[in-house]
C-alpha cells in the first residue's frame, strides 16, 4: 500500500459518504484514480463494507451485549440462529459475543430462544450504558501490506496476483496454475449444474 492508499482509508474511516471527487481533492489525485483505488481495496477484501451506524435510542431501542457460550461442534448452527445480532465476534473459546438492539420484550424473546438452541451452554444479555464506534481503528500506516489469500489454494498471494473475472466477480490467485485449476473446476460445476 502506498501513502495515497493510507490517506484514502483514513478519509473513508472518517466519512465513508464522501464522493470520489471530494476524496480526489483531499488526496490530490485524479477522481478515476481514487475510484480505482477504492475498487481495488474492496475487491482485495481490505474494505469489507460501507455502513450506517444508527443510534438505537432514537428509535426507542436499547443496546445489549450478548454473550452465548456453546459446544464447538454446533458453531454453524449457532451462527445461523443469530440473525438479530450485529457486530458479532466468534472467539476461539466457543463464545459468540455481539450487539443486539431491541426492546426489553425482544431481548427477553432472544434470550429465551437462544437458551433453547441445541449446543448452547449459556446465554447472557447485558444492557449497555454507552456504545460508541471508534472510526479510526484499525490505524493503517504507510508501508502496510494487504494480506490476501489465493481463491483456490488459500496460500498467500505475492506481489503480483493473477486476477480473473469469474461469475461476474474478480478472483485473486497466487499463480496461473491455481487460476487454471479453479477455472476448470468452475466450468465443470457450471456444466454439471446445467447453467
Amino acid at each position: 500500500m502506498d501513502e495515497a492508499d493510507v490517506m484514502l482509508i483514513k478519509e473513508l474511516q472518517a466519512d465513508s459518504r464522501q464522493s470520489m471527487r471530494s476524496l480526489s481533492g483531499k488526496l490530490g489525485i485524479s477522481t478515476p484514480t481514487v475510484a480505482s483505488k477504492v475498487q481495488r481495496l474492496i475487491e482485495g477484501g481490505a474494505i469489507k463494507s460501507f455502513t450506517v451506524i444508527l443510534d438505537s435510542a432514537a428509535f426507542g431501542l436499547k443496546d445489549y451485549v450478548a454473550e452465548i457460550r456453546f459446544q464447538p461442534r454446533y458453531q454453524k448452527e449457532i451462527l445461523r440462529s443469530m440473525v438479530e445480532m450485529h457486530h458479532a465476534l466468534l472467539t476461539q473459546d466457543s463464545r459468540l459475543i455481539g450487539l443486539f438492539s431491541g426492546t426489553e420484550k425482544e431481548a427477553a424473546i432472544l434470550y429465551n430462544r437462544m437458551s433453547h438452541v441445541k449446543g448452547v451452554t449459556s446465554v447472557a444479555l447485558t444492557p449497555t450504558v454507552a456504545y460508541d464506534v471508534n472510526p479510526s481503528r484499525p490505524s493503517i500506516e504507510s508501508g502496510a501490506k494487504l494480506s490476501s489469500t489465493c481463491y483456490y489454494c488459500r496460500g498467500e498471494i505475492g506481489v503480483a496476483p493473477v486476477v480473473e473475472k469469474i461469475g461476474g466477480k474478480q478472483r485473486y490467485f497466487c499463480c496461473t496454475s491455481c487460476s487454471a485449476l479453479y477455472m476448470q473446476k468452475y466450468r465443470e460445476l457450471k456444466d454439471g449444474a446445467g447453467y
